[in-house]
């Protein structure tokens, strides 16, 4: 099942360039109009994206300043280091049916992804970019999303890291900083 941001987010500090979360909060998907948040995940470094597998029971996360992608169960029990030894990881996806998950590094420029059961098999999809953030999939169209904080644009690319166009192009001083895929009916897109 796709992520639903609406039911998640990171909560913490503000500094000068983004937010600084330092815990992940979830709300029941049955009460979006109703309060109810609650803390399932603290302690973090800076958790930036976020994005849910609600079929496996999964919360996945970011963390620019640990340099890692971390995963936990639904209730914030069993916390893992999926992938370590990264530079600024910042956007993230799931391709749950394929097994990978995905990322944006603004510190090495680089799209990347990996086996979503176990953080292995690192692949550099699409490298020498400006300052990607966000991250968003479209798998009925095969197709990964991100932004170019640096250049104002998003662009996107098939999700083996070929093809790369520029879906708009505003220009550098435009400020990008996530992107959003709309669902394509039963199993998102």
């Amino acid at each position: 099942m796709p992520s639903r941001a609406s039911h998640c987010r990171s909560r913490g500090n503000r500094n000068r360039s983004r937010k600084r979360a330092d815990v992940l909060e979830l709300r029941d998907p049955g009460t979006p109009c109703q309060p109810g948040w609650k803390r399932i995940v603290s302690g973090l470094s800076k958790a930036i994206s976020i994005t849910v597998d609600s079929a496996n029971g999964k919360i996945y996360w970011t963390d620019e300043t640990a340099s890692k992608i971390q995963r936990a169960n639904l209730d914030g029990s069993v916390v893992q280091d999926l992938v370590t030894g990264l530079s600024k990881p910042v956007g993230i996806g799931l391709d749950v049916p394929s097994g990978k998950i995905y990322w944006t590094d603004e510190g090495t420029f680089k799209v990347q992804r990996a086996n979503l059961a176990d953080g292995t098999g690192i692949q550099d999809l699409v490298t020498g970019l400006s300052k990607p953030v966000g991250l968003n999939l479209d798998l009925a169209a095969g197709h990964i999303y991100w932004g170019d904080q640096v250049l104002g644009k998003i662009q996107r690319s098939n999700l083996d890291g070929t093809s790369v166009t520029d879906v708009v192009a505003s220009g550098a001083g435009a400020v990008v900083r996530s992107c959003s895929v709309p669902r394509r009916g039963p199993g998102g897109g």
